[in-house]
């Protein structure tokens, strides 16, 4: 299938396979509701705020939870700087929810038929019910729910599309938005590719993608960016 034919919800299906066969101890829940529709949201609501539907929320085996969200390289929200805002959003629904209210949407989205979740859901809401709370209803001074990381995801392409030496925009995200923009009591921001390779899939850390160093690419990249750009010195 062509790449620019490829959907983000290709990807999601293909990268939750993937990531669970990794991470067999983490849940992943995709397209979890956040919304704007209780109590302190009334008036944002009035106001035309919208309803969100994160990518996959995973749930690790230390209690943890990590929001990841999916972009694809060529749909310019990942230059742009889009997934931020949304990230943004996506973590304060969270964290300002109450975890009885969290706890809902994960056994309604668990109870769903088709649900895509990998792993045991179960876990992550019994942890919100009896580690944020007392098992029964919220009480006023409860604790919150946050995310520990927030992790993009780029799909497609041909794997050097991120790399160091060729893609400045995203470097800066990954270097230095984290320290200039964000406090530091939010959560880290980590940036990984997820493409199609020879033999199935690859999936990097920015960190590992470079046009310069040796093993800075799969193999499958590395010849695709020696085709498409033979006159760049490497």
């Amino acid at each position: 299938m062509n790449d620019f034919i490829k959907s983000e919800d290709f990807y999601q299906r293909r990268f939750l396979e993937f990531i669970h066969l990794n991470k067999p101890d983490s849940a992943f829940v995709p397209q979890l509701a956040l919304r704007y529709n209780i109590g302190k949201y009334e008036r944002g609501k009035q106001y035309g705020m919208p309803d969100f539907e994160s990518d996959i929320i995973e749930f690790d085996k230390d209690n943890k939870f990590h929001l990841w969200e999916l972009k694809l390289w060529n749909s310019g929200e990942v230059e742009s700087g889009k997934f931020l805002g949304q990230m943004m959003a996506y973590d304060f629904i969270f964290s300002t929810e109450p975890w009885n209210e969290l706890a809902g949407r994960f056994f309604t989205k668990g109870n769903a038929r088709n649900n895509g979740i990998k792993g045991e859901w179960q876990k992550a809401a019994g942890h919100l019910a009896f580690e944020y709370g007392s098992g029964g209803e919220y009480q006023e001074g409860d604790k919150f729910a946050s995310f520990s990381s927030w992790n993009l995801v780029v799909c497609g392409g041909k794997g050097y599309e991120l790399a160091a030496g060729f893609n400045p925009i995203i470097w800066h995200y990954y270097c230095h938005f984290p320290g200039v923009y964000l406090s530091k009591n939010l959560p880290s921001l980590k940036i990984f590719h997820f493409y199609q390779v020879s033999n199935g899939y690859d999936f990097r850390s920015i960190e590992e993608l470079t046009i310069y160093d040796e093993g800075g690419l799969h193999p499958d990249a590395d010849k695709a960016f020696n085709t498409d750009y033979p006159n760049i010195a490497r």
